[in-house]
């Protein structure tokens, strides 16, 4: 973040997540203690863990100078959330359904971000005929379950998802109708396959989806697309 608050030719900053971690200082602890100093589950807990990111002065500082186009990713509600679970959540801290209910009214207190009625985050934004910028959602509002490891039959489903069939479409349309040089899609798990790692909690783990990604672009021969 210090460095990025010196280079002055930025027009903004794309943050893909995760802004913050909720883990308590018992589970993932770094240089600085968290406050609180447990895992955040609470609507006070989520604030005050905010709080205390936004009290960085070198974050702060960038806030300042630049805007920020966001998008969550895991960490904002626990690791390896998706549409109805998390890896890092259990029934002692209450229902999941109210932590992400919690956890996305806490993110658009303190992001710049739009509210929409639907409470989905993805959106188009358009940079003269340049570029378009499609800020997508690939953890919270379709994704199925993580498979558990490669051999993993769900990882093969043909109808497994990742981004949601609404969203899904709302990025077809938009890169059929887009008209600018480069379309840039902004989100937040590795696309491209590795041969050493298989991450099942990235678009390795959803291959079906990430194929008619790839059709998408097929299908717009002469546009220029950066993930």
């Amino acid at each position: 973040y210090r460095d990025l608050g010196k280079r002055l030719e930025l027009d903004a900053i794309v943050h893909l997540g995760d802004y913050i971690y909720e883990y308590g200082n018992d589970g993932y602890g770094g240089v600085r203690e968290y406050e609180p100093a447990s895992e955040i589950v609470t609507l006070a807990d989520y604030r005050l863990r905010y709080s205390q990111y936004r009290r960085d002065p070198d974050l702060r500082e960038l806030h300042r100078q630049f805007p920020f186009i966001t998008v969550w990713d895991d960490h904002e509600t626990t690791n390896n959330a998706w549409r109805d679970g998390a890896q890092n959540h259990d029934p002692s801290e209450g229902a999941y359904a109210d932590r992400r209910k919690i956890a996305a009214q806490v993110y658009a207190e303190w992001m710049p971000i739009r509210d929409q009625e639907n409470g989905a985050i993805y959106r188009g934004l358009a940079f003269g005929d340049l570029v378009d910028l499609v800020m997508l959602d690939t953890r919270i509002v379709g994704r199925d379950e993580q498979g558990e490891k490669r051999t993993d039959p769900s990882v093969l489903v043909e109808t497994r998802q990742l981004l949601g069939l609404e969203q899904e479409n709302f990025l077809r349309d938009r890169m059929k109708r887009s008209t600018a040089r480069w379309t840039v899609l902004g989100q937040q798990v590795v696309m491209a396959p590795f041969l050493t790692f298989f991450n099942t909690d990235a678009w390795d783990g959803y291959h079906a989806a990430r194929e008619r990604v790839y059709r998408m672009i097929e299908e717009n021969p002469g546009k220029d697309v950066v993930v």
